[in-house]
Order: C-alpha cells, then sequence, then structure tokens
C-alpha cells in the first residue's frame, strides 16, 4: 500500500458539520483551536501507525507498513500462511468482507485465533505448527516496521519534514507549561530519529548507562542548565521532550529480566513489542508497558491538559477507555482528534468511522449535540496537520546552533 499524495479536505468542528463553510475558514478555525491547545500547561500526544504512513510515496513500495501490508508480507513469506488460516477457520470468523465476499485481510484477528487455537490445541504437530507460525508472523512484523534502521540510507531529507516540523513545533515549549509527552503506539523509532535530527533531548524512561536500562523514575527528571562559576542562575533547556512507546520499540530487549536498549541489529534477548493481537490488553498489564500506560491515564488527569491524537485508528480499548472517562472527569481536558477519513460517508450516508469505532461515535456526539467545545474533530492527513500547527514562539538561539551542529555531523557521517 503506498500514501497517497492528495490532500484530505481540512474539516474541524465544534457543532453539526456545515459543508459549506469555505476551506479557509475551516483552517482559520482548526488554527485558533491548535492555539488554543498549545497554550495549555500540559500538551500531550497519542500518535499512531498513520503518522509513520507518510514516508510512503506514491507508486512506490512502502517503507512504512499499514496492517495490510503486513498481512501481505506474512502471507508472501510464511509456507503455511493459508494451512493457518484454515486450522483457525479464519473465513468463517472474520465476518468482513469485501464487495467479493471474500475474507477482509486482519492480520490482528488472524494472530489473535492462533493464539487462542495455541491455549486449546492438545495434539501436538498443530500446536508447533501454530507456535512456529506466531513466532515467524511476530518476526516478519518486527522487521517491517524497522524501517527507519532498516532502511535509513534510503529516506530522503524530505521524507522526514514532517516528523521534524511536528517536534519543533509542538517540542519548543514556554517555562511555565510541563513537557511535550508523546504516547505512540508505534514500534518504530522515527520519533526517535526525528528529535534527534532537530537537536531534541529524548527522555524516554532509560538511564544513561551501557547498556541502557528502563527505569520510569527518568521521566520524574528533568534537563536543565547549571548555574556558571560567576553566579548566574541556571535556566530550563527548551529542547526536550518525553516519549513513551506504549506498544515497545524495535531497539529494546529484555535480557536477565531487565528491559535494555541496545542496537537494533542485535538478536540477543527478547523483543519487546506488543504484537497486533487481541492478547495485546493482556500483555500491556506488563512491565514496561504498564508503567507506559499508567503514565498517559494519569497525564489526562491533570488539569489545564490537551490531547492531540493522531494517526490513531482507535483500535486500542484499553486507551480508548482511558481517553473517554478522562473527558468525562477532568472538566479541563480538550481534546483534537485528527484522521483523513473523519468525515467520510459509507453507503449508507453515515459517517463511516462513527459506525467503526465507538469512541469516534462518543466524539462525534459530543460535538453534534453542541454539549463540548472541548473537542475537535478534524478531517486530515498528517502531513497536511503538521503544516496547519502554528508555530510556537522563537527558536532559541542556542537551540539552533546546536541543531546546525548535528546537521554538520550528520552530512559528515553520510560523506564518509
Amino acid at each position: 500500500m503506498t500514501k497517497s499524495s492528495a490532500s484530505a479536505q481540512l474539516t474541524l468542528i465544534f457543532q453539526p458539520c456545515n459543508d459549506s463553510i469555505p476551506e479557509d475558514e475551516q483552517k482559520v478555525k482548526a488554527q485558533e483551536f491548535l492555539s488554543s491547545l498549545l497554550g495549555m500547561e500540559n500538551l500531550l500526544v497519542l500518535a499512531g501507525s498513520g503518522t509513520s504512513l507518510t514516508f510512503n510515496k506514491e507508486g512506490e513500495n512502502y517503507v512504512a507498513p499499514s496492517m495490510w501490508d503486513l498481512w501481505n508480507a506474512c502471507e508472501e513469506s510464511l509456507d503455511d500462511f493459508e494451512e493457518v488460516k484454515e486450522l483457525t477457520n479464519y473465513d468463517s470468523i472474520q465476518i468482513k468482507k469485501d464487495k467479493h465476499g471474500e475474507s477482509i485481510a486482519d492480520i490482528e484477528l488472524l494472530l489473535s485465533l492462533v493464539d487462542q487455537y495455541l491455549l486449546f490445541e492438545h495434539d501436538e504437530t498443530t500446536h508447533t505448527l501454530l507456535d512456529t507460525f506466531k513466532k515467524s508472523a511476530i518476526d516478519k512484523i518486527f522487521e517491517c516496521t524497522n524501517f527507519v534502521q532498516r532502511k535509513s540510507e534510503q529516506l530522503l531529507a524530505e521524507q522526514w519534514s514532517s516528523h521534524q516540523q511536528f517536534v519543533n513545533k509542538l517540542g519548543l515549549r514556554k517555562i511555565k507549561q510541563s513537557r511535550l509527552k508523546i504516547f505512540t503506539t508505534n514500534y518504530d523509532m522515527a520519533f526517535e530519529q526525528a528529535a534527534s535530527n532537530e537537536g531534541f533531548i529524548v527522555i524516554d524512561g532509560f538511564d544513561f548507562g551501557q547498556p541502557q536500562r528502563f527505569n520510569p523514575m527518568w521521566y520524574e527528571y528533568d534537563i536543565v542548565r547549571r548555574a556558571d562559576h560567576q553566579g548566574q542562575n541556571g535556566s530550563y533547556l527548551e529542547n526536550v521532550i518525553h516519549l513513551y512507546k506504549l506498544h515497545g520499540s524495535c531497539d529494546w530487549r529484555r535480557r536477565n529480566g531487565e528491559v535494555i536498549k541496545t542496537i537494533t541489529s542485535s538478536t540477543k534477548g527478547e523483543k519487546v513489542i506488543i504484537y497486533p493481537s487481541s492478547n495485546k490488553y493482556k500483555s500491556s498489564y506488563d512491565s514496561p508497558y504498564l508503567d507506559m500506560i499508567s503514565s498517559f491515564t494519569q497525564a489526562l488527569k491533570q488539569s489545564n491538559t490537551a490531547l492531540i491524537c493522531v494517526g490513531y485508528g482507535f483500535n486500542d480499548e484499553h486507551l480508548n477507555n482511558a481517553i473517554t472517562m478522562a473527558l468525562r472527569t477532568n472538566t479541563s481536558l480538550h481534546l483534537l482528534a485528527v484522521s483523513p477519513s473523519m468525515f467520510e460517508r459509507n453507503d449508507k450516508k453515515e459517517d463511516a468511522d462513527v459506525n467503526k469505532h465507538p469512541s469516534f461515535k462518543m466524539l462525534h456526539q459530543l460535538v453534534s449535540k453542541n454539549q463540548s467545545k472541548r473537542v475537535g474533530l478534524l478531517a486530515a492527513t498528517f502531513n497536511d496537520f503538521v503544516d496547519l500547527i502554528p508555530a510556537h514562539g522563537n527558536q532559541n538561539p542556542d537551540l539552533k546552533a546546536l541543531k546546525d551542529q548535528m546537521a554538520t555531523l550528520l552530512q559528515g557521517a553520510k560523506n564518509d
């Protein structure tokens, strides 16, 4: 699947959608709402796989895979794929069909069925087949999603533009505001690399030793400039963000009961990712996932907080529940949900996303009934959304110097 270069029409509503409003006015409304979010004390981002799809180019093989691409990759590389589909009765259980009556491809459903059969399958041969398939599928998913390292030489500067602008525009916060907190369900390292390209420091829960070990207490610390010997006071360091990888990361491994960060080519230790399956809810109660999700739910409870959901498909019920509960209980929480298909219509002339996701339905209801001015719904791609974000404050001279130095070092490394 390739990314379309066409821009989605921008549509931000705070009351029943009015298609007669010109696009320019919609953009003004969107930027006004975004400006109010950026001015809040706490700024949170929940980013899903849609943000990574911006690396794909129309007409070319994908760089960042969609769920459809993951299905195709497993189907093409795993010899027992069709046999496992038959063993798990996938075609009978998959109620979603295409216009030809064929079962819709859903790698998460297939792996969920495999997990269920492994619990009750007593035939040793069949159990071994399913277990081997599961491990091979997870390895293939890991390989495909690890595109930042695997295809680093192929990625052009323009493909990093959206992520880098996103970090820049949202990451530079005022002294009295808390650090930007990015929560992502992605395994890939796009946000880490973009932050590094822009000279930002990422606090991700790992210490600074070798190997780097995970300890959630690091989120409680901050980085500042120390007072110098001439008596000048210490000061706030602007270019620092917090990153929480809710489903794990390509560069995490579990060794001897500890989660460490390592080079992605390392095969030593267990991969620390929540693979797409209904079991992901159970896995989320293990560390480090529980630490990350607890931080998310706690952040949603803070007063004067803005949450931007972008590229997130609202397919994770434990995260959806945290958001909907926070909207009910935290009256100062503001939410902007961004999706290119936010207001798409199906054959019944209803909102497609409303039919798919109860959380989207609840958000639409809040807006359409005019019960909440705290919720904004925006139809836009990640690229369009980034262009829409207003610049927030002037760039610090020290940060600019650091960015220039980083750019020089990166260019030198490429030339070598």
